[in-house]
């Protein structure tokens, strides 16, 4: 067994603090003659020019073959400490984090081997003190965003406590955008980044930015430059990506249709309900070898919804809460008589996009909203057919306009919001989920670690 000793300088460490109900994830630390010394969470060094974050799924990635979510903000640790006769000083990042292979969450205890060949078991220990996470020593701590350091010993239950004082971090805003809304004035740090899905290519980069210091993740729908028509649009990998990247409250806006006279170019619709007149598309992350069945009955968040219509009100913009959505499959328009069909089915306004999007949200357990920006009335008004292509163009930018003033209000709205919905749409596939364990396609099981991997290691427990 390799002998491990402090390096004799300042090193940067991160950790991963997986929990499982009131369990952490850790690996046993054994001394020079193979005892048990104490307890680490899962985690390693941070290499120069390296992004803790990035680091840190490195490390779970090389030590359990897991990708991992970070789940908020990390706390920051000064740990020194004395291991067989030498003296250590760290700086650790604990960040909480979901691990993307939910059947670690069914496994009481395992063995995992090193690079240098040590052997190392891995547990999920109960959080009512036990060995200290790391070799003891003199440990000072802080949360983010306070610089008094105050001395004490940091063990397994005060990094449980922590993580969950650091919840409330950790919910993220998503907006994605219809025709003519490509970007929002008044981000500040933002970065345009790849995001991966195993559904395929979300429809561009995501733009990853701040507004008033709240982050948010903004996707163009139809990719920058209007490249996926409404058929092509990956609405699967689309939302698996914003899954994956945190997202947890999700704001679409579409342009739009109208059916009803007092829906006026101009005018945005909250949309409470939807019909889904699609065919060409992927609407489920489930099938063969892991079935689910989520109720649609109410299929928007009405706490998403409220916010997004008190944001309207607030810039003064004509908006209208509650009604019924039509989505045709595209990218054709309506002829007269479906356009006569779906006014008496009741519909208000018609779309080409919210649909799959709507019932991936959610599956994926995101809570989502509508905002249909009408930009002309659909072929069933009389003055239809002397609409010029420059109106509509001009209503496009002038909704785009507005749009970008609703998120911004819309956002600091959001701020406090529960850290779990009341709608109950965070918690959708409790029960859903119909295969039995023993028939689930690990294959399957894979693909979903984002948009199910919640439930799924709720029902292994």
């Amino acid at each position: 067994m390799a002998l491990w000793r402090p390096s004799q300088r300042v090193r940067v460490v991160v950790i991963g603090l997986a929990r499982r109900d009131d369990r952490l994830l850790v690996l046993r630390v054994l001394d020079d003659s193979g005892a048990l010394k104490g307890v680490r969470p899962p985690g390693g060094g941070v290499e120069f020019g390296e992004r803790a974050a990035d680091a840190l799924a490195r490390e779970f990635r090389e030590e359990l073959e897991t990708d991992i979510a970070v789940e908020g903000s990390p706390i920051v640790v000064e740990n020194l400490f004395d291991h067989e006769g030498a003296r250590g000083h760290e700086i650790v990042f604990a960040f909480p984090v979901r691990l993307l292979d939910p059947t670690i969450y069914t496994r009481p205890a395992f063995t995992i081997r090193e690079d240098n060949g040590t052997v190392l078991e891995v547990e999920w220990l109960a959080a009512n003190g036990g060995p200290a996470q790391r070799p003891r020593g003199a440990v000072s701590r802080r949360t983010p965003g306070r610089h008094r350091l105050n001395s004490r010993r940091f063990r397994i239950g005060d990094s449980m406590a922590s993580a969950r004082q650091a919840q409330p971090h950790k919910r993220l805003l998503g907006v994605i955008g219809g025709s003519g809304l490509y970007e929002i004035p008044g981000l500040t740090n933002t970065r345009w980044e790849k995001v991966s899905s195993p559904f395929g290519d979300p429809s561009d980069d995501f733009l990853f930015a701040e507004l008033g210091r709240q982050p948010v993740v903004f996707l163009p729908r139809h990719g920058r430059g209007h490249k996926h028509s409404p058929t092509t649009i990956n609405y699967r990998a689309n939302i698996d990506a914003l899954k994956r990247v945190g997202v947890t409250d999700l704001l679409s806006l579409s342009a739009v249709g109208s059916f009803r006279e007092e829906l006026s170019p101009g005018t945005f619709v909250v949309v409470d309900q939807f019909i889904d007149r699609t065919i060409q598309r992927q609407k489920s992350f489930f099938g063969e070898g892991m079935v689910a069945h989520v109720s649609m009955a109410h299929p928007v968040c009405a706490r998403v919804g409220d916010a997004a219509y008190q944001a309207a009100q607030i810039n003064g913009l004509k908006v209208v809460r509650g009604g019924t959505y039509l989505a045709m499959e595209g990218p054709q328009f309506s002829s007269l008589a479906e356009s006569e069909l779906y006014r008496s089915w009741g519909c208000h306004v018609i779309g080409m996009t919210n649909m799959p999007e709507a019932k991936l949200a959610r599956e994926a357990e995101i809570c989502y909203a509508t905002v249909a920006m009408v930009t002309d009335y659909d072929c069933w008004h009389p003055d239809h057919d002397h609409v010029q292509v420059a109106d509509i163009v001009r209503a496009l930018l002038e909704n785009a306009r507005n749009a970008c003033d609703l998120v911004r209000e819309f956002v600091p709205l959001m701020k406090n919001r529960p850290a779990t919905c009341p709608h109950g749409c965070d918690r959708v596939l409790d029960t859903a989920l119909i295969t039995a364990p023993a028939a689930r396609d690990p294959a399957m099981l894979k693909m979903l670690d984002a948009v199910a991997g919640r439930a799924l290691a709720a029902q292994a427990k």
